[in-house]
């Protein structure tokens, strides 16, 4: 068993609620050379007091309280600028490790010769009540969303080689973070579940699919985020990776679908991150029904295209989406 020390960091706002849990599960870790690192974000009610009741029971726990209200991506850079850890990862105030997480994702990172891993999860609600499992996807899809999901650790040289989470950009600081990592650094998936994501009122998640204010925030900062990779894309392209970004569900799109995205020929370009003929898309179902005139547009015109898309990720028959594809993307 490999005994390198682990960096945890858990960046917290007003997280009374779940906190404890959550500072549980990672000082529960069978891989024991860990150290905690709690980013108080300015919290004003009960978290201060419950973080301080763990400080007299573990030493592995440090704290780092904010002097002014920030971000999640300032939080999560203060917190890798005081580790010292030879693989490092974050978690959330309101989710919950498995007890063999760490050495789980320690172990696979050696023998897998890679520099980050990430694995499956468990989604629960507000009380602990298991809702689905979540299998995430290969990192060959992550130019078309995130795939990385809650659970995943880096070596020490990922974060400090870059230029750490972008504090311009809250929401998507992740997605830039892992985009920007996979020019360089390997991804392997872990096809096991070991942690709980839990989803309820306050989270970011339901933030994102519930307010309009910070739904548009997440789709601006998205844009800069795809221009920061590419930059030479049009409102067209970046339009048809932003929206097969903000989808909910992930679905496998066919190969008819995806021949006919690749006869773009900068859409093309994309496909340099994709090892296989798939692609992921996430769809929230904006269009729930298909354009009444039945208009036909060239394959090329991604303008038109773009609003057909979510309602075909819907389709669960093979031969549906076959003939829509005959009957409104070809001439």
């Amino acid at each position: 068993m490999n005994n390198a020390l682990v960096s945890i960091i858990l960046p917290t706002h007003n997280g009374e609620r779940f906190i404890a849990e959550s500072i549980d599960s990672c000082l529960s870790q069978t891989h024991k050379n860990i150290e905690l690192i709690i980013i108080d974000d300015c919290s004003d009610d009960n978290t201060p007091g419950i973080i301080k009741s763990y400080l007299s029971i573990d030493n592995r726990i440090k704290v780092i309280t904010q002097i002014t209200k920030g971000n999640l991506p300032i939080a999560l850079n203060t917190g890798h600028a005081d580790s010292n850890g030879e693989y490092i990862t974050w978690t959330s105030d309101d989710n919950v490790y498995n007890n063999d997480a760490i050495e789980i994702m320690v172990s696979e990172l050696i023998k897998t010769k890679t520099d980050i891993v990430y694995s499956d999860y468990t989604i629960i609600d507000s009380e602990s009540k298991i809702l689905k499992k979540q299998s995430v996807k290969d990192p060959d899809f992550l130019i078309y969303g995130n795939p990385i999901g809650a659970s995943f650790l880096y070596k020490r040289e990922v974060f400090f080689s870059s230029s750490g989470y972008p504090e311009n950009l809250p929401l998507v600081e992740d997605y830039h973070f892992w985009l920007h990592s996979s020019k360089k650094y390997v991804f392997y998936k872990i096809p096991e579940s070991l942690y709980k994501y839990r989803i309820n009122n306050e989270s970011l998640t339901s933030k994102i699919n519930t307010d309009s204010s910070t739904r548009q925030l997440f789709i601006n900062n998205l844009k800069h985020v795809y221009l920061s990779f590419f930059n030479n894309f049009d409102e067209d392209e970046l339009s048809l990776l932003i929206r097969i970004h903000q989808c909910n569900d992930l679905l496998f799109i066919d190969n008819d679908i995806f021949t006919f995205l690749k006869l773009n020929e900068r859409i093309n370009k994309l496909h340099t991150f994709i090892k296989d003929e798939t692609f992921l898309s996430y769809s929230r179902g904006i269009y729930s029904k298909i354009n009444k005139k039945k208009e036909k547009y060239p394959l090329t015109d991604l303008s038109k295209i773009l609003k057909y898309i979510p309602y075909y990720f819907q389709l669960t028959s093979n031969k549906i989406r076959k003939q829509m594809i005959k009957e409104y993307f070809l001439n």
